[in-house]
């Protein structure tokens, strides 16, 4: 990562701060959030928040961690742990064609997206490759997450380099804004309106006037369906309230968006057939600000499959008694 003297350096000479100014309210920053971030991390942010472009001073390999948005030239190398197939859209009376992939690493999870003529970037790209991006850059997603973008001049290329990706997290160490897998049982559902709707083009919220969705942008849309679960999950050191959307929400209760809208009122019966149940959940932890708590916001859910969780259990107690000589102490 670039070093923190340079990126200060760069604050100054844009902001007309001094430079115990600018590291001043570096530290404070670094003081009051709640994350594992390094100090050149919060640095991009602080000039974030001054409203400075210090993005041609972007790290030439960094951590997922560190990743905000509005970064440029980003270089990252991680492993592909989810990849989409390429998705056909239509956007004022444009058709196009977007595909995405999870990146993971040691520190946690992001994803990638690329669109149109980007997308042949990823044809040969397959599940559990480690690839290097090269002058990418990031933007904000719907959720307000840091998300890696693509252009003509970003290259992708597989490489032969082991990454270690974050192990599966506690319930109890888990801090606002950590992302993290974890291992635990649905506990508790709560009843709230499961289904919301918004623009299929731009993927906005919708109001809705005299039984019309109407889009702040494209005006009077057939509105696209969203589903969302709250609950609570407990993995034996805590318990945390979690938000389900429609992926995640639809394998909580195994059925399609369609399937889902057509059980109606009966959905919350369907959603307490799960409850006690024991699922491996990836996501990240957001402050709720109205209820001033932590909350799991779960982006991927699968069931927990006994032979693989016992096969890595046997790969880690083989790699430690590697260790240590194979002799048991």
């Amino acid at each position: 990562m670039a070093k923190i003297d340079e990126i200060v350096q760069n604050i100054v000479a844009k902001s007309g701060l001094s430079k115990d100014e600018v590291e001043a309210k570096i530290n404070e920053k670094y003081k009051k959030m709640n994350m594992e971030i390094s100090l050149e991390g919060v640095a991009y942010i602080v000039a974030n928040e001054l409203g400075l472009d210090i993005r041609e001073h972007a790290p030439s390999s960094i951590q997922i961690k560190n990743i905000i948005s509005g970064m440029n030239n980003l270089t990252l190398v991680a492993r592909v742990m989810k990849i989409s197939e390429p998705r056909e859209f239509s956007k004022d009376d444009k058709k196009g064609v977007v595909q995405y992939m999870i990146l993971g690493d040691k520190t946690g999870r992001i994803r990638l997206v690329a669109w149109n003529d980007q997308v042949s970037m990823l044809k040969d790209i397959k599940v559990g490759d480690t690839i290097k991006i090269d002058k990418a850059f990031t933007k904000e997603d719907i959720n307000g997450r840091a998300e890696i973008r693509v252009r003509n001049s970003t290259s992708i290329e597989k490489v032969q380099e082991r990454i270690e990706i974050e192990s599966k997290t506690r319930i109890c160490d888990l801090k606002e804004n950590d992302t993290g897998t974890l291992r635990a049982a649905f506990v508790q559902a709560f009843e709230i309106e499961p289904f919301f709707y918004f623009c299929p083009q731009c993927r906005s919220h919708l109001s809705k006037e005299n039984e019309k969705f109407i889009c702040k942008k494209h005006g009077e849309v057939e509105p696209a369906r969203g589903l969302m679960f709250a609950g609570v999950i407990d993995d034996g050191t805590g318990n945390m309230r979690a938000i389900f959307f429609t992926n995640a929400a639809l394998k909580l209760i195994n059925m399609s968006i369609d399937e889902a809208y057509l059980k109606g009122e009966n959905l919350l019966k369907k959603l307490r057939e799960a409850l006690g149940k024991e699922f491996i959940m990836s996501g990240v932890v957001r402050k709720n600000k109205f209820y001033e708590r932590n909350e799991f916001i779960v982006n991927e859910i699968k069931d927990v499959n006994v032979k693989e969780e016992i096969s890595k259990l046997m790969d880690k107690l083989k790699a430690w008694g590697d260790v240590n000589g194979g002799k048991e102490n």
